[in-house]
């Protein structure tokens, strides 16, 4: 069982990295084909050969062995969890880290947001029933929900509960604001969703 590989984003090939484990000067290095979310695919483009960790989720099936990578430990657990789910396969569980990240993902079980869990492609109104109903006592804490992030992110969090919005307003409003955008910016655009 791999419980991470770290080595450098040889390419990207459909969905996947490829990761080269070990210094690739070294005759015989391996290069490992993982499945990853897409979001990341897109930002490591620019990342080819800079040196990467990935926490590992092996899916052994009849006619496959595939290898799911996530930045963070937390994803890799979620992940599991939304595989114990009757009906949802690694490339669905997947999915789901491209509609949010943890935060908004346990917020919408812990609320019963179905409509967060059809919005990912393959996921139905019972599937996504389902994921919450199996999922919602296994999630600790499902009504206090951590949403502090460190960095900008955190300071767009903390700003907008301090305005009295509630804890799903805000996870809400922020699944449509640009990340990449500096932090009075990102509240700009939150409270323009919190109004429409």
């Amino acid at each position: 069982m791999i419980g991470y590989i770290e080595g450098k984003v040889k390419f990207i090939d459909r969905g996947a990295v490829v990761v080269v484990a070990g210094h690739q000067s070294v005759p015989g290095s391996v290069g490992y084909r993982v499945n990853v979310v897409g979001k990341v695919l897109v930002e490591w483009r620019e990342k080819l050969n800079e040196k990467i960790r990935l926490y590992i989720h092996t899916y052994v099936k009849e006619d496959a062995l595939d290898l799911y990578g996530f930045i963070k430990k937390e994803e890799l657990v979620l992940f599991g969890m939304l595989l114990s789910v009757s009906g949802v396969g690694p490339k669905t569980a997947l999915a789901v880290f491209d509609a949010g990240e943890v935060n908004d993902i346990k917020v919408a079980i812990g609320a019963g947001e179905v409509e967060f869990f059809t919005a990912v492609s393959g996921i139905g109104k019972k599937g996504a029933q389902r994921i919450i109903v199996d999922l919602k006592g296994k999630i600790s804490g499902d009504d206090e929900v951590d949403l502090k992030e460190g960095g900008v992110r955190g300071e767009v969090v903390m700003a907008l509960t301090g305005m009295g919005f509630s804890k799903k307003e805000v996870v809400g409003a922020l699944r449509k604001v640009d990340r990449v955008k500096d932090a009075a910016e990102q509240i700009k655009q939150a409270l323009k969703n919190l109004s429409g």
